[in-house]
């Protein structure tokens, strides 16, 4: 007895848990339906590391689909193949530009869409074999990876320069003339309490300097 309500409470778990992953299943197909998405083609001449499928496609900073698939193009190895899909209530003219953006703190990438001016007519499908293509441009990312040699180059030709003024030699010297100007400073000042106490001594005598007794 107390076995059959054993198996009962199993395959009751386990009946449950299906039931629970097909209501699950339906949810997300209703929730990507694929006729509200329009599929777009993109190509990246540079390093796509950190994009991946599923990844966010945003417009203007709206989030308006996802990354289908990636690939090396077969037809130029040099160049990245990225399909996208993208709600079709999104303004996608023939001024759109796509580009690479870094996504916060976490290091991961995402596709910034840009353009899109109302009298721009919209991005069009020419061919039905393949999806209309959006023209991308270089990323700031991969314009700061592209002169960061030349900025170590710079940043190291410093940090020699502050070490030849920073040296042994030149820090005594400098030593030296801080002391030097503290003593003159200190003498300087002594004159002048000097002179405050009693500023006859700041008149030359008239027979010192040539000039007739009245």
């Amino acid at each position: 007895m107390e076995t059959d309500k054993h198996y009962l409470r199993v395959g009751s778990f386990v009946l449950l848990t299906i039931l629970a992953l097909a209501a699950f299943f339906v949810w997300f197909v209703g929730a990507y339906d694929n006729s509200k998405y329009t599929t777009y083609r993109m190509h990246f001449a540079e390093s796509v590391s950190g994009l991946d499928v599923g990844g966010p496609v945003k417009f203007r900073g709206v989030r308006v689909g996802k990354v289908k698939s990636l690939l090396i193009d077969p037809r130029d190895t040099r160049l990245i193949q990225v399909d996208v899909n993208i709600l079709k209530s999104t303004p996608i003219k023939t001024d759109t530009v796509a580009n690479l953006k870094l996504q916060g703190i976490t290091g991961g990438i995402y596709i910034e869409l840009n353009g899109g001016d109302a009298k721009a007519p919209p991005l069009a499908n020419n061919d039905e074999n393949t999806p209309p293509e959006i023209p991308t441009q270089s990323s700031t990312l991969s314009e700061i990876m592209d002169i960061l040699p030349q900025i170590l180059q710079k940043v190291s030709h410093i940090a020699e320069q502050v070490d030849k003024i920073f040296n042994d030699q030149n820090i005594a010297s400098f030593n030296d003339m801080v002391a030097e100007w503290q003593k003159i400073s200190h003498d300087v000042d002594g004159l002048t309490r000097s002179l405050k106490d009693d500023p006859s001594k700041i008149i030359i005598p008239s027979k010192e300097k040539g000039i007739p007794a009245p």
